[in-house]
């Protein structure tokens, strides 16, 4: 009996000792769970209408049709261009063939033609610099569009990690969860035993059974009541699946009986 007491107090401290590890890291878990889930609702906001994703997409946007307005004007500085040297050529034409009709006024023609093929060459010179600058900022653009779409991918790949992660954090929570409620369990178990043993230590308690054999079919029946619990859980949770948390529970004070 004494033996008996002795090896219970051990195991009452030691379940003990088991308790307080679980909790501890069970705290840890929903520390973990709190911080995630934080997480999960701060990128859920930057989804919304006024987060930084949304913020990001509404500048993306709006960077695309500044881009698309960026290239019309190219493609109108190209057209006056490729206008101006038609033009000039035409200009150059009508020269030619004036100085060939009237060989005096050759001197004056002249001059007008050269300041205004001087005029033509200023304009396209300018549009040609125009087209250039156009060309960059067109280039800046795309670079920007390029960074803050690839920004917006990579908050949105996170937001994705986290969506998948917090199921198995969840489930990793209800094991330690059931873990803590085990120990918890097999300690009042304990306690109580400890508690009867030294009843009876102390002729507190009168023993019902003082035959071997009494005792052993007692065992049987307690065996059969055990084993026919169990098999109304099993039934239990496959009828009722969502009780599957609760019915874990149950399985796992049986296991200490």
């Amino acid at each position: 009996m004494q033996s008996d007491l002795k090896q219970l107090y051990e195991e009452k401290e030691l379940l003990k000792d088991n308790l307080d590890a679980v909790q501890q890291e069970s705290l840890s878990w929903e520390k973990k769970v709190q911080l995630m889930q934080e997480m999960m609702k701060k990128l859920r906001d930057e989804r919304s209408s006024g987060g930084d994703i949304a913020v990001m997409k509404s500048e993306i946007h709006k960077m695309e049709m500044r881009l698309s307005h960026l290239r019309r004007i190219q493609e109108k500085l190209i057209h006056d261009m490729e206008f101006c040297v038609a033009r000039r050529d035409i200009i150059l034409d009508k020269v030619m063939s004036k100085f060939k009709k009237d060989p005096k006024g050759q001197h004056n023609q002249k001059v007008i033609f050269c300041k205004r093929l001087a005029d033509q060459k200023l304009k396209i010179k300018q549009i040609a610099k125009d087209t250039k600058k156009m060309e960059n900022r067109i280039f800046e653009q795309e670079c920007q569009i390029k960074d803050t779409l690839d920004k917006c991918n990579e908050l949105q790949t996170a937001l994705k990690m986290m969506e998948d992660v917090i199921p198995n954090v969840d489930q990793k929570i209800m094991q330690m969860e059931a873990i803590k409620y085990h120990n918890l369990q097999a300690l009042v178990f304990k306690q109580r035993k400890a508690k009867m043993l030294q009843d009876i230590k102390s002729n507190r308690y009168k023993i019902l059974f003082t035959s071997e054999a009494a005792i052993s079919e007692e065992f049987q029946n307690e065996q059969i009541l055990h084993d026919y619990l169990k098999h109304v859980m099993e039934r239990t949770s496959q009828d009722f699946p969502l009780l599957k948390n609760n019915i874990q529970k149950i399985f796992l004070t049986l296991e200490i009986l």
